[in-house]
């Protein structure tokens, strides 16, 4: 299992800035760069941005400089560019948040003038001046990891296309053909109701029918109640159009036709992600700890995993800050306000917060704790994000001790400690 390492968060390691630092800002077809040299000289220039032409640059630098560690600054959504980087180890790269250079620059030129070149420039200046507080990328674990947690991000990128289209889907409904949001389930991305639209596009088509085929079509769908479907042929025997305007009932089909082909695109889609998920997930030498956590489905889990195994290495309370679970205090004065943090990164603390959601409704201390808080007034996210902020410390500590994840164990701890919620559990043996 990964061990937890204690390091920093808020400042980069003990080993001291290269002489060589370059900033970078990233563009479509060419990257402005200032380089600054052992002396303090600077070198301002363009890069193309084909990937030809950027190694070599690279490479030259890296002959130019006698191969010696070189320190790169440029914005997090470079993407692209940082995987580049990050085939040459002799290269230490610090992204920065993009808000966060955005505001270093209106700060010097609060007119919004912008330009690529400058920009480069005051990002190798943030690392000069405030590179004790700035991270560079660590180890980010192994390739099957890494691909893991780009697969688990474009599965629920897709889920919410599909969820968008059958959005869409229910909003054109509703213009010409309302009575199919009766007829039809509420997951409209499921089979049946492809099935159904395209043998019933319109309230005519399906008025034409006879009950004899209607019901075989709900028969193939997946009902099985004969007292169900007559109630539907009824429904259907009772309808009337909602308006006999051609126009906007053509458009409105065809709309919906795209929709269905679009949502069983997207099917097939999630169906082959999820394959390589599972498939990488089953393989990894952590699967069955985070497989045991209250919760953890077979969509969860595989989240799980890439969150925790990618963190940077850091202690526990670094962790809960950079997931943006730890609430932030703020002073002035004699005023003393806490909020929640802002821009934290999206995926990562989406996917804690909405596993301490499931948590509730698998752990017997979480929800103890999630109907304490409801009772004291807390609203439903808050309380899911401390429950988010204690979960890291649990599983950091497992992974740190090797060991798995267990209930009654927690339970125990927390009545010994006299948390006044959980005095009344009785601590049940976890199903792991």
């Amino acid at each position: 299992m990964k061990s937890n390492v204690s390091h920093s968060l808020t400042s980069c390691d003990d080993e001291p800035l290269p002489s060589i630092l370059v900033g970078v800002d990233w563009g479509d077809s060419k990257h402005a760069f200032a380089l600054r040299l052992s002396d303090g000289t600077i070198e301002s220039g363009f890069v193309a941005s084909t990937s030809e032409i950027l190694h070599s640059w690279l490479e030259t630098l890296l002959m130019r400089f006698d191969s010696q560690p070189i320190a790169f600054v440029l914005e997090a959504g470079s993407v692209p560019l940082i995987a580049a980087l990050r085939e040459y180890p002799q290269f230490r790269i610090y992204p920065v948040c993009p808000l966060a250079s955005a505001a270093y620059r209106k700060s010097f030129r609060p007119s919004g003038a912008k330009d690529d070149q400058p920009d480069a420039q005051l990002l190798l200046q943030m690392l000069v001046v405030n590179h004790h507080q700035l991270i560079p990328i660590p180890n980010q674990g192994s390739v099957e990891t890494r691909l893991l947690d780009k697969l688990v991000i474009h599965r629920r990128r897709l889920v919410d296309r599909r969820t968008a289209l059958t959005n869409q889907l229910r909003s054109t409904l509703k213009a010409y053909f309302p009575q199919a949001l009766q007829l039809l389930p509420d997951d409209l991305s499921r089979p049946f109701v492809a099935l159904f639209l395209e043998r019933f596009p319109s309230l005519l088509d399906l008025k034409k029918a006879r009950s004899s085929t209607i019901r075989k079509v709900f028969t193939k769908g997946g009902y099985r109640s004969a007292e169900k479907i007559e109630a539907k042929i009824q429904l259907i025997q009772q309808a009337r159009l909602l308006h006999k305007d051609h126009a906007l009932t053509a458009a409105a089909e065809l709309q919906v036709k795209h929709a269905i082909m679009e949502i069983k695109l997207l099917k097939r889609q999630i169906s082959e992600t999820e394959t390589q998920v599972n498939q990488l997930f089953k393989n990894h030498e952590n699967a069955s700890f985070y497989r045991n956590l209250p919760g953890a489905g077979p969509a969860m889990a595989p989240r799980l995993l890439a969150a925790i195994e990618l963190l940077p290495t850091q202690t526990v309370s670094e962790a809960q800050r950079y997931i943006g679970v730890a609430p932030v205090i703020e002073r002035s004065g004699n005023q003393c306000w806490t909020h929640r943090r802002f821009h934290p990164p999206g995926f990562l603390h989406q996917t804690l917060v909405e596993w301490a959601g499931l948590t509730v409704q698998y752990s017997q201390w979480a929800n103890a704790y999630y109907l304490h808080a409801r009772a004291k007034g807390k609203k439903r996210y808050t309380i899911l994000r401390a429950l988010a902020f204690k979960w890291v410390r649990i599983i950091l500590r497992c992974l740190e001790t090797s060991q798995g994840y267990d209930e009654a164990t927690h339970i125990k701890r927390l009545q010994q400690a006299d948390v006044p919620w959980a005095l009344p559990l009785l601590p049940q043996p976890s199903n792991t």
